[in-house]
């Protein structure tokens, strides 16, 4: 195969975002693989909790959801709001409240 410069096609990535491309979030993760996360996001909060995404945002709008925290334009739930969040459900439940 012919190289890019040869045939005249643009080459797929330049020389200096090749350089660029080294520092990415991945590597970042890849360098800090053994340090735990500090909280859920949305999506690992409902897999962690065996939840469907959209009945989180169904228990979210009855005020019945975990505590969130934004960061910029991201969701988090900390791991102490997910306890707290989990002891209440429970209560709830204890107590005979409806489960929806």
């Amino acid at each position: 195969m012919a190289r890019a410069e040869v045939t005249g096609k643009k080459p797929r990535v330049a020389a200096d975002r090749a350089r660029r491309r080294k520092r990415t979030k991945t590597t970042q993760r890849a360098r800090f693989c053994d340090l735990p996360p500090g909280a859920y996001t949305i999506s690992s909060f409902c897999v962690a909790h065996d939840l469907s995404e959209s009945m989180f945002h169904k228990m979210r709008d009855k005020g019945i959801g975990p505590r969130e925290m934004r960061v910029g334009s991201r969701v988090f739930v900390t791991f102490e709001s997910a306890a707290a969040w989990r002891a209440a459900r429970e209560a709830a439940t204890a107590a005979g409240e409806p489960a929806e």
